[in-house]
C-alpha cells in the first residue's frame, strides 16, 4: 500500500465549504504496462485547500479471457482532519453500461460531487452501473460534504507483448580453463574417456554461469528453464543435454541424449561417486534463483539436499569440451527471451581454484528520480568500472568506463545522460569479476 498525500489548492471562492469533488482515474483497456506503475490519479476541485489523503493498494485476480495480465487498483480518499478509520467508507461503484467490454465509455472514472448541472466540467457522472440497469444513476447521491472517506476499484487491463528483458548474458565470453586438481570421485568411471589425459578420469572444472532477467510487467514473477548441452567426449559435438524440465537423477547424466525426441533416453552415465553419500543426495544439475537491485539473478548450481531439508548449492564442476547453455525466461503472459550462452572447458595442471564471479553491493539513491540518481558501490580492488545503462527495450543508452579505487565509491547518474525520457532502465556495473545489476526508474 502506498500513501500518497495531495494538496490540490484553487483561490476562487466556493459555495462548497469544507467539501470537494472526486474525479477517479479512467479503467484502463488493452495499455502496456508502466514502468513506473503510473496509471493515472484521482483529480480534485477542492478550492479549501483541505488536507486530502489518497491511499491505493492492488490486488491481482487469477488470469481473465480479455486481458493477458489484469490487476485491480483500490482507492481510498479520505480528509486528514475528519477520516476515522473505524467508520465506514462510501463505495463508489466503476461504471460499466456497455456489454462490450472495451467499449471506451466503460473506461471513464466517475465524477462524485453535488453538481448536477449538464455542461459543467465537475458536474456528478450519470451513467448506468451496469448493462442492464433500467435508468442511469446520478452519481451525486454517493457525493457527502461529510462523507468519512471513498472507495473505489480502477480496472487495468493489459497486454504484453513485450518479452523479459535480459542482462548480463555472458554469451562469447573467452574459454574457462579447469585450473583444479581432480577430484577421482567426479567424472571417473571406465565409461568415461579424456583423450589428452588418456584416461578415464575425466579433467572437472568450477565454472559459475547465469545472467539477469526483469519484465516491466511481471517484475520477478518469472518462468526459467535452461538446456546445458555438454561435449563429453570432447570431440566437439554436444552429444549430451541436461534438461532442467525433466533432469536426471542425482549423480548421473544421460550421455548421447542430444538428438533424441524431447532429450528424452540416452545412456545413464554417474559422474558424482562420492562415498558415503546416500544416492538421493549426490549432486544434480539444477539453478539457484535471487534477487538483486528488482532484478532476478539466475545462476547455474549443483544441488545438493532434499526438499524440506537443507538445500546446499555449489558450482557445477564440468569437463573439458565446447558446452553451450540456453537459458529460457517466460513471463506471465508467454512471451520468452533465449539467453544463449556458449562457452569452453579447457584442460589445465594448475592446482588452484578456478575464479568465480561475485556480486558487488550497490544502492541507487533517489530511486525513482527526476533530475539525477547516485550510485553507491564498494570495490574489492582498485580498477576500471564499466557501467552500461539499457531501456526498457534493451537499447544500450550509455556506457562509461572510469578508474577508480577500491573502497567506498559514487557515481551519478544525469538525466540528460540517458535520453531524458521518463521510463524504466536497466544498468550493469562491472568491475574484473564482480558486477552488479540493478533497474532504474525516470519520473515524468
Amino acid at each position: 500500500m502506498r500513501l500518497l498525500l495531495l494538496f490540490a489548492c484553487f483561490t476562487a471562492s466556493s459555495a462548497f465549504s469544507q467539501a470537494y469533488f472526486v474525479r477517479f482515474p479512467d479503467d484502463l483497456l488493452y495499455k502496456q504496462c508502466e514502468a513506473a506503475n503510473i496509471y493515472g490519479e484521482p483529480l480534485f476541485y477542492n478550492p479549501d485547500s483541505l488536507p486530502i489523503a489518497v491511499e491505493y493498494w492492488d490486488v491481482f485476480p487469477s488470469p481473465v479471457p480479455d486481458a493477458c495480465y489484469k490487476f485491480e487498483r483500490y482507492w481510498k480518499i479520505y480528509k486528514q482532519d475528519t477520516y476515522h478509520p473505524a467508520l465506514p467508507c462510501t463505495q463508489v461503484p466503476n461504471p460499466t453500461p456497455y456489454a462490450i467490454a472495451t467499449h471506451p465509455a466503460n473506461a471513464s472514472g466517475p465524477v462524485i460531487s453535488s453538481i448536477d448541472t449538464l455542461g459543467n466540467p465537475w458536474s456528478a457522472t450519470i451513467s448506468k452501473i451496469t448493462p442492464v440497469d433500467p435508468a442511469p444513476t446520478n452519481f451525486s447521491m454517493y457525493w457527502s460534504a461529510s462523507a468519512n472517506c471513498y472507495m473505489y476499484r480502477q480496472m487495468i487491463n493489459l497486454i504484453d507483448t513485450i518479452a523479459p528483458l535480459v542482462i548480463d548474458c555472458h554469451a562469447g565470453i573467452p574459454p574457462a580453463a579447469d585450473t583444479t586438481l581432480n577430484d577421482p570421485h567426479l567424472w571417473n568411471a571406465a565409461y568415461w574417456w579424456d583423450p589428452p589425459a588418456n584416461n578415464q578420469d575425466l579433467r572437472e572444472g568450477a565454472i559459475d554461469l547465469g545472467y539477469a532477467a526483469f519484465d516491466s510487467c511481471s517484475g520477478t514473477n518469472l518462468g526459467v528453464r535452461y538446456l546445458l548441452y555438454l561435449d563429453l567426449d570432447q570431440d566437439g559435438v554436444q552429444e549430451t543435454v541436461i534438461n532442467s524440465q525433466a533432469p536426471p537423477p542425482p549423480g548421473m547424466v544421460f550421455f548421447g541424449n542430444a538428438a533424441n525426441p524431447g532429450f528424452s533416453g540416452g545412456e545413464p552415465r554417474y559422474f558424482d561417486q562420492r562415498p558415503d553419500i546416500d544416492s538421493l543426495n549426490r549432486y544434480r544439475f539444477g539453478y539457484d534463483r535471487v534477487w538483486n537491485n528488482n532484478a532476478l539473478v539466475l545462476r547455474l548450481r549443483w544441488v545438493e539436499g532434499q526438499w524440506p531439508d537443507t538445500i546446499i548449492f555449489s558450482l557445477p564442476q564440468l569437463p573439458p569440451g565446447q558446452h553451450r547453455i540456453k537459458w529460457y525466461t517466460q513471463d506471465a503472459c508467454g512471451n520468452e527471451t533465449l539467453c544463449d550462452h556458449p562457452f569452453e572447458m579447457l584442460g589445465g595442471v594448475v592446482a588452484t581454484q578456478a575464479p568465480q564471479s561475485t556480486l558487488l553491493k550497490l544502492e541507487s539513491n533517489p530511486n525513482p528520480f527526476w533530475e539525477n540518481t547516485t550510485l553507491l558501490f564498494d570495490l574489492p580492488e582498485t580498477g576500471p568500472v564499466q557501467l552500461a545503462i539499457l531501456n526498457a527495450t534493451g537499447q544500450q543508452v550509455y556506457a562509461k568506463t572510469r578508474y577508480l579505487p577500491a573502497g567506498d565509491n559514487q557515481w551519478i547518474i544525469r538525466k540528460a545522460e540517458i535520453s531524458g525520457k521518463s521510463g524504466m532502465y536497466w544498468y550493469t556495473l562491472k568491475s574484473g569479476l564482480s558486477r552488479a545489476v540493478g533497474k532504474l526508474v525516470l519520473l515524468p
